[in-house]
């Protein structure tokens, strides 16, 4: 007698579409490793060539004769070679990286995740709000459901995600160290909303409101307040995306006794900072405080100074 198949469930989908995207990753980041070693070792090549062929036209300077035209002229086919090779191109006036170095940071941006942190973060935010709707995290390819699945969400994550401590903050910038920026993360998701036409639509107020609830910032300029998704049909039902952009939230696999201390760390340093101010306030004449707005002292103790 055959064996019934168990159905697969739309959980079972995503954790699929999650190992395939993970071994994916994998090999992007491989191939990745392999280009920037290679690129890294040519420009070095081409700056050891180029080194050796400046002290060869130096000695020439310098009347030394022992370097012979053949020598001289191998050496400039080599360096003339090894630059050809890396590619090293115009160094950048802005960013001071010649065009091997920005051909690597491009690669590591288009790398895809190999993790859900900031889809799992966002989803957790959403399963409150978007009552009755099941909502998923995923960095794969977000599958399509069957009819028996609706309403489902899934939140997904096409990017690794980025920390405050390594990759700076959502602005670009690089932050100052301290005790919680390695806990803070930052991207971009995408909250798909699979529905039948009874069911409620996807709102960016809605979404943007869940997420501050939950202590997640949404990057300056996100604009999530005033989105409204389109309504694509699809398979006999309906599909509604929206873009979130995460300006901070807190890692979900932080540990929280970590945290804890950490943000303890930034109170205590916080008020170090501030009974400084108040020091430094406190050193100067009422005339000077009430000269830059520190009204603390007030009127009368400047009239005790008349």
């Amino acid at each position: 007698m055959a064996t019934k198949t168990k159905p697969t469930t739309y959980a079972d989908q995503i954790a699929e579409a999650d190992a395939v995207a993970a071994d994916k990753a994998a090999q992007a980041r491989e191939a990745f490793e392999e280009f920037k070693e290679k690129s890294e070792r040519l420009a070095d090549e081409a700056h050891e060539a180029g080194a050796k062929l400046k002290w060869m036209e130096g000695r020439f300077k310098a009347g030394d004769e022992t370097v012979s035209v053949e020598e001289y002229a191998l050496a400039k086919a080599r360096h003339e070679r090894a630059e050809l090779l890396a590619a090293l191109g115009e160094v950048s006036n802005h960013t001071g990286e010649n065009a091997s170095e920005r051909r690597i940071k491009a690669a590591k941006r288009a790398l895809p995740a190999m993790e859900s942190k900031l889809a799992r973060v966002v989803a957790e935010a959403l399963r409150a709000p978007l009552r009755g709707v099941t909502v998923h995290a995923t960095f794969g390819e977000v599958p399509a459901p069957e009819e028996s699945d609706l309403p489902v969400a899934v939140v997904s994550q096409s990017k690794p995600t980025k920390n405050f401590a390594k990759d700076g903050d959502s602005d670009g910038k690089r932050v100052f160290a301290n005790a919680l920026s390695r806990y803070l993360i930052h991207g971009e998701v995408k909250v798909t909303l699979f529905k039948l036409p009874i069911h409620r639509e996807l709102a960016g107020k809605q979404i943007a409101d869940a997420l501050r609830k939950h202590g997640i910032e949404l990057a300056s300029g996100a604009g999530l307040d005033h989105s409204h998704p389109m309504t694509v049909a699809r398979n006999g039902y309906e599909v509604q995306e929206l873009r979130v952009m995460v300006g901070k939230a807190l890692d979900p696999d932080a540990d929280p006794e970590r945290v804890a201390e950490a943000e303890e760390q930034m109170a205590e340093s916080a008020n170090r900072a501030g009974a400084q101010t108040f020091r430094h306030i406190d050193a100067h004449s009422p005339e000077w405080q009430m000269g830059t707005g520190f009204e603390e002292h007030g009127a009368r103790d400047y009239a005790r100074t008349l």
